[in-house]
């Protein structure tokens, strides 16, 4: 995270990646089930994890960025198994 931090200037966030999208190579989806920082966001809120409140309810999982994230350019880092 902290090379990631240092390459790109801007904060960093992990994330599970999936392919590319379609006949799009530039689009990607990703998965994250904890919190991104707020750069990440065009709009943010404060709210609950919801995956989680499935199980321990909202009141045990608030803290959670809800928002839309920006949509542009990505860099990562791979790690592959």
């Amino acid at each position: 995270m902290y090379a990631l931090t240092l390459a790109s200037e801007t904060p960093s966030a992990c994330s599970i990646g999936t392919t590319t999208t379609g006949d799009n190579p530039d689009k990607a989806v990703c998965f994250h089930c904890s919190n991104l920082p707020k750069h990440f966001f065009n709009e943010v809120k404060s709210g609950f994890q919801q995956i989680i409140a499935g199980t321990v309810a909202s009141d045990n999982t608030y803290g959670t960025l809800d928002g839309t994230v920006k949509a542009g350019a990505m860099s990562f880092a791979a790690s592959l198994r």
